[in-house]
This record gives C-alpha cells, structure tokens and sequence, in this order.
C-alpha cells in the first residue's frame, strides 16, 4: 500500500508538540533562576570587600542563563502547534490534479451506484 502520507509523521508531529512545551518550561526556569540569582548575588555580595569581582560573576551566568531563555522561548514560539502540522501535511497532499481525479472516480461511483439501484427495481 502507497501511503499519501507516511504515518510515521505523526508521530514527529507529536514530538514536536512535546518539545513546545519543553521549550516553554525550560525557558521560564532559566529566566527564574537568572532572576533569583542576580537578586540573591546582590544582597549577599554587597556586605563583603571585593565584591566587584563575585558580582562580575553573577552577573556573566545570569546573562548566559537570560541567552538560553530567550533561545529556547524563541524555538518554543517557531515550533508549530500538532494542528498546524497536520494542515501543512494535508495540503501538500491536496493538489488541483488529486482533486480532479477524485471528483471523476466519485462521478464513477455514483453512476455505478445508480446503474444497481435501478437493476434491482
């Protein structure tokens, strides 16, 4: 059997939709995180000599950890959702040709129904 779509991407389109929301959760616990840290770096470091150089610190993760959530909500945002992608499969499909032939074998199919319907009358 020929498979207009192979099922296989349904599957991928599944995953996807699982990915999204990793995507999401990942991404808000980073920018929670980053968050947490810069305030805590600021209230325990400021009471200490030298402080300058822990805060540089502080600082440098919190921005690697901003970078990796507007990275990753940025993919969650792209990512399309399970209908959209069974959609885009669908009209790669459903071609102006496909429907043609489809309208003629339903035309067939019809007048052969009628052919029977008036056999057993």
């Amino acid at each position: 059997m020929t498979y207009y779509i192979n099922p296989i991407w349904f599957y991928l389109i599944d995953v996807c939709g699982g990915l999204k929301v990793l995507c999401l959760v990942v991404g808000i616990f980073a920018l929670i995180v980053s968050l947490v840290y810069l305030v805590y770096g600021m209230d325990e470091l400021k009471d200490y000599e030298g402080y300058e150089e822990e805060w540089e610190k502080c600082s440098k993760l919190s921005k690697k950890l901003i970078i990796i959530f507007s990275f990753v909500v940025a993919l969650g945002l792209f990512l399309p959702k399970e209908s959209t992608c069974v959609k885009m499969m669908v009209s790669s499909v459903i071609t102006k040709e496909n429907v043609e032939v489809a309208t003629e074998d339903v035309k067939e199919l019809v007048d052969y129904v009628v052919d029977k319907i008036n056999e057993v009358k």
